[in-house]
């Protein structure tokens, strides 16, 4: 999803995935592009003009994902994931600015997370305010992630400003 603005910058962002079993063995993986919503754009406008969203005066930015199992197509008005999956929110576990450009969020569901199978990942602030929602659909025979008990899931979130 890109949002454009009159000077050709856009706002994209996409997620990578990686099963691993409890050996820490790959077992699939894929990419994904997101659905950036409307809080996440009003939040980046409010820090480009110095306006701010939160009392203590700085709006807050992504610190968890969580997974869920709902369907759907997610889109810009979306406050949270369609079906949350319990057990399933977890703090982000790095968080950095990557090729000068790139926010890039890292999740990570050990392998005590509940099995499931997984159709959905949303990127949330400490209010657990959605920022970002993804389908995942890994084929068309397959709408979700199976994850086993044992098997790990990491998650890289990438939102990228682009330039002209």
């Amino acid at each position: 999803m890109a949002v454009e603005v009159a000077d050709g910058a856009r706002l994209v962002g996409e997620i990578q995935w990686v099963v691993r079993d409890r050996r820490g063995r790959f077992v699939r993986w894929g990419i994904i592009r997101n659905k950036t919503n409307n809080n996440a754009r009003a939040v980046l406008a409010q820090w480009m003009t110095g306006t701010t969203n939160a009392s203590n005066g700085a709006a807050p930015g992504p610190s968890q994902m969580q997974l869920g199992t709902g369907t759907g197509t997610p889109a810009a008005t979306d406050t949270g994931l369609f079906t949350a999956a319990s057990g399933t929110l977890v703090a982000i576990s790095n968080q950095s600015v990557y090729q000068t450009y790139y926010a890039q969020y890292q999740g990570f569901w050990p392998s005590t997370t509940p099995a499931g199978n997984y159709s959905e990942v949303a990127l949330f602030d400490p209010n657990l305010v959605l920022w970002a929602h993804v389908l995942l659909q890994t084929s068309a025979n397959q709408p979700y992630i199976p994850l086993q008990l044992g098997q790990t899931l990491s998650v890289i979130w990438k939102i990228n400003v682009l330039g002209n």
